[in-house]
C-alpha cells in the first residue's frame, strides 16, 4: 500500500484510488494534490525552467499520519507544498491530448508533403 486515504487514514493502493476502508475518492483537484503528498517520496520536474516539487512522505511518517487521521485529526497540508503541487498537476491537466495531437499536426503535414513531393519527382517530372 502506498498512500492514505485523506478522510479516514487507511493505506490504499495509489493517492488516486478509492479508500478500501471509507470508499472515499479524490476528484477535485485539490484533494487529488492532498492526495499526493500523502502518498510515497516524489519529485516532480515541470515547466520552462525545470522547477522542482519534492513531495511524498516517508513510510514511518504516511504511518504516523493515518493514526492521527484515523484518531480525528486530520493533516495540516503546507502551504507552499500543496501549491506546488497543485500546479504540476492542473499542468499535466492541461496538456491534453488534443494539444498534443495538434503539436505533432505540422510534423505529420510536413512529412505528407515531402512524401507526395517525392513521388511527385519520381513518377510525374519531366524527364
Amino acid at each position: 500500500m502506498d498512500a492514505i486515504c485523506l478522510r479516514c487514514g487507511t493505506f490504499k493502493s495509489n493517492f488516486q484510488a478509492p479508500c478500501p476502508s471509507c470508499n472515499f475518492t479524490p476528484e477535485d483537484d485539490i484533494d487529488i494534490a492532498k492526495s499526493r503528498i500523502l502518498g510515497p517520496l516524489y519529485s516532480f520536474s515541470f515547466g520552462e525552467d525545470g522547477a522542482t516539487v519534492d513531495t511524498g512522505r516517508s513510510r514511518s511518517e504516511l504511518e504516523a499520519i493515518a493514526l492521527e487521521i484515523k484518531q480525528g485529526r486530520p493533516y495540516e497540508f503546507p502551504a507552499e507544498e500543496l501549491e506546488g503541487v497543485l500546479k504540476v498537476y492542473l499542468s499535466v491537466q492541461s496538456d491534453s491530448p488534443r494539444q498534443f495531437l495538434l503539436a505533432l499536426l505540422p510534423l505529420y503535414l510536413g512529412g505528407l508533403v515531402l512524401i507526395v513531393g517525392l513521388i511527385y519527382i519520381i513518377w510525374v517530372w519531366p524527364r
